[in-house]
C-alpha cells in the first residue's frame, strides 16, 4: 500500500451498504477502527462484526486511514455487515417461535399410581420398547424427577377424560 505524508487534513470518506451511501468526516490521524466506529453510529452495525473491502487489500484496525492512497479517490468503499437491531430482532422471533411451539405441543398426561398408593397425574415422556422392557419414562411433578415405570402403574383413562372436558370447554366457547 502507497502511504500519503498529510495526516493534519479532514478526510469525507463514502461507504456503500447495503443500497445506500454513508459520509464519514474523519481527522487524518482517525485509525481504521475509528472509521469502523463512526460507521456504527450511522448504520448499527458494530464495529466487530463489519467488514470493510478495499481495492488495496486488506487494511488492519489500527492503521491511519489516511495513510491508504485509495481512501483519496473518490470511490465508495464496500461495507458488509447486519445491524444489531436486525440481529435483535431476529433472535426475538426465533425465541418467540420456540415458546410457541413449545405451547402448542401440550405434553400427554397419566394418572401414575406411586407404591403407597397415591396417585398423580405425571407428563408422558418417552414409551420403551418390548426389547427394552416395556413400561415408561415419566416426570413425577411431586419428585421432580423422571423416572421409568410399568404400563400398569399409569392410568391412560384420566388423561383421556381431561381431553374430553377441554373439547367440551371449547365448544361451548
Amino acid at each position: 500500500m502507497e502511504k500519503v505524508a498529510n495526516t493534519e487534513s479532514v478526510c469525507e470518506l463514502k461507504v456503500k451498504w447495503k443500497s445506500e451511501v454513508f459520509s464519514v468526516s474523519l481527522q487524518g490521524d482517525s485509525s481504521v477502527l475509528d472509521f469502523k466506529k463512526e460507521l456504527e453510529v450511522q448504520t448499527g452495525c458494530r464495529a466487530d462484526r463489519m467488514k470493510l473491502f478495499f481495492r488495496t487489500g486488506k487494511v488492519k484496525d489500527d492503521d491511519n486511514v489516511l495513510s491508504i492512497k485509495e481512501l483519496q479517490k473518490s470511490a465508495p468503499i464496500r461495507m458488509m455487515g447486519t445491524a444489531e437491531s436486525t440481529i435483535q430482532e431476529q433472535a426475538m422471533m426465533m425465541k418467540v417461535s420456540q415458546i410457541q411451539d413449545s405451547q402448542s405441543k401440550e405434553k400427554a398426561q397419566a394418572l401414575y399410581t406411586h407404591s403407597d398408593g397415591k396417585a398423580e397425574m405425571v407428563d408422558l415422556i418417552k414409551k420403551h420398547d418390548e426389547s427394552a422392557g416395556g413400561g415408561w419414562t415419566v416426570f413425577v411433578p411431586s419428585t421432580g424427577r423422571e423416572r421409568q415405570t410399568v404400563t400398569a402403574r399409569l392410568d391412560f383413562s384420566a388423561y383421556k377424560e381431561k381431553e374430553n372436558e377441554k373439547e367440551k370447554e371449547q365448544s361451548i366457547n
